[in-house]
């Protein structure tokens, strides 16, 4: 007898952790996403939507259609299909632990506008001038030598200025080489 006990406990020993492992903790929603007329929608956007935690879970419909949410912990959650050209659907859920949903979503149309945009306009141009200039700091007036002391005689300093060579005239010649 005691060998049978001794085998019975070793049996439900190894047995009691695989059920356990068997035991689902979060819940998962299929279903399909259908127009009005009860095509199937490929590539429609599902977000599962935590209400308590903010927690977002995002999968696309297949091309039949079809989509799967798994691993959502229990909980209530707002489900938002999108697909383009069709309005957005919200729907609030609760699941439970180990819960199998299945939630077919129907999308309605959305109204085509046609508009036409005309753009008139010009060029943009260029307003900017193709002057040249500098600034004069205090400590370069301090000390770059001066022989008549005249601020003139700064202009040499900015680019593309050259002074006249005759020293009886003072003269400026822009855009020098």
């Amino acid at each position: 007898m005691t060998f049978r006990r001794s085998w019975l406990v070793l049996l439900l020993t190894l047995l009691v952790p695989i059920a356990a492992f068997g035991q689902a903790s979060t819940a998962t929603i299929r279903g399909k996403i259908m127009n009005d007329r009860g095509s199937t929608i490929a590539n429609a956007e599902i977000n599962a939507v935590s209400t308590s935690s903010g927690f977002v879970k995002t999968v696309h419909s297949n091309s039949d259609g079809s989509y799967t949410l798994q691993g959502l912990t229990p909980g209530e959650y707002q489900i938002v299909v999108a697909a383009s050209g069709y309005e957005p659907r919200n729907e609030t859920i609760t699941v439970l632990v180990g819960q199998n949903l299945e939630m077919n979503l129907r999308l309605t149309a959305t109204a085509v506008l046609s508009e036409s945009i005309t753009v008139v306009g010009q060029q943009a141009v260029e307003t900017k001038t193709s002057e040249v200039a500098t600034n004069v700091t205090t400590q370069q007036i301090e000390s770059l030598p001066q022989d008549d002391r005249n601020f003139l005689n700064f202009a040499a300093l900015a680019p593309g200025i050259r002074l006249s060579t005759d020293p009886t005239r003072k003269v400026f010649a822009g855009d020098a080489q």
